[in-house]
């Protein structure tokens, strides 16, 4: 049986971080949550996440801060960040600072689950040439249910 992939939620506002984990959980991913940066920072190392969806403002420590540490410190890991202030520019400071890619509140579930798998194709590419995402393949080839046919 494949290993689960695991994605990490980081979102202040409770009831959206809720709803997002129950839908990952529903399409066949592990994840963990986190209230802010700080906590999704804390918890990086031991709960090992491919990807990251993180809202854009937070107490503590907001998305942008978070995507700047996580691309120095762990780049293999993919981020989205969601907000609901989008404007061009903070796009493309998120997605030069390496964001996968930057949705916008009410996010689409349909749009997640496409940046979802595109998420774990690039982390696949990633653990070909050597990453620690092995287990990646193992969910890609169909032997793991968070894959789901459009």
């Amino acid at each position: 049986m494949a290993r689960k992939i695991r994605v990490m939620v980081a979102e202040s506002y409770a009831p959206l971080r809720m709803t997002l984990t129950q839908l990952l959980l529903s399409w066949g991913y592990e994840v963990e949550t986190a209230s802010d940066g700080l906590e999704a920072l804390a918890k990086v190392a031991s709960f090992k996440p491919v990807a990251i969806i993180s809202g854009l403002q937070m107490p503590r420590m907001g998305g942008m801060e978070l995507l700047k540490i996580v691309g120095q410190r762990v780049p293999h890991i993919t981020c989205i960040i969601i907000t609901g202030d989008a404007n061009a520019e903070k796009a493309t400071a998120a997605m030069r600072l390496g964001a996968f890619s930057f949705l916008e509140k009410p996010v689409e579930a349909d749009r997640l689950h496409m940046d979802l798998r595109r998420c774990m194709e690039h982390s696949q590419q990633q653990s070909s040439v050597g990453g620690s995402m092995g287990f990646v393949r193992e969910v890609l080839s169909g032997e793991g249910r968070c894959m789901h046919d459009r």
